[in-house]
Formats: structure tokens, sequence, C-alpha cells
């Protein structure tokens, strides 16, 4: 059911793909491109795997198109714990112009493994 719901969303699984990438490194530039915030790695942690679970209807006001889309994914800190954590991806779109990240909140962590 996940290849499913990933292949069903293929547009905004490419988009998240590209601002986690650009965002493990570092690369703003790469980033700005395609959002207006930014996931950063050493405040926020690397996410290098996720699963798209939802992706809200489209919702538009004042000729601006916004969707929520909510992952799961595996974010590992700097120092290498990793933690199961759901993330709220906003996106928006002008008339005649591309998606863009707008918004990525962490909701909720638990840790993959016992503390040692």
């Amino acid at each position: 059911m996940t290849a499913l719901a990933a292949c069903g969303h293929a547009a905004e699984k490419a988009l998240v793909e590209q601002f986690f990438s650009a965002s493990r490194l570092r690369d703003r530039t790469g980033v700005q491109s395609i959002a207006t915030v930014f996931f950063d790695p050493k405040e926020q942690g690397l996410v290098r795997q996720f699963t798209i679970k939802s992706v809200a209807p489209d919702e538009e006001s004042g000729g601006l198109v916004s969707k929520n889309v909510t992952i799961s994914a595996t974010v590992e800190s700097l120092d290498g714990v990793k933690a199961d954590k759901t993330i709220f991806v906003t996106m928006q779109r002008r008339p005649n112009a591309a998606w863009m990240i707008t918004g990525v909140t962490v909701a909720a962590a638990a840790p993959s493994h016992p503390p040692r």
C-alpha cells in the first residue's frame, strides 16, 4: 500500500525529495528555487528517506493555491541519533507558477532505538 500511496503523489514526493536533498547539503541557493523555508541539518537533523502519508486537497484563496502534505520520516541528528517523526509540509502556488514549499513543521518524535 505504501508504494501505491507514493505513486499517487509523485509530484509532491519529487519536490519534497529535492527540498530535503538540498537541505542535507546545506545548499540554501538550491533550496531558494523550490522553497521559502529551510530545514537546517544542524538544528533539525537529516531526512534521508520519507513516506507520504497524505496530501490534503488544494485550497484556493486570493489566487494562491495551497496544500498540506503529511510525511513520516526518520530524522537523524548530526550526532547519529535517529527518531521517527511526522512532518507537515505546506506547499503553495501562484497562477502559472511552480509549487513552492512554504512551511515545514515537525510534529512528533519517537526514538527509533532504546537509549544506551
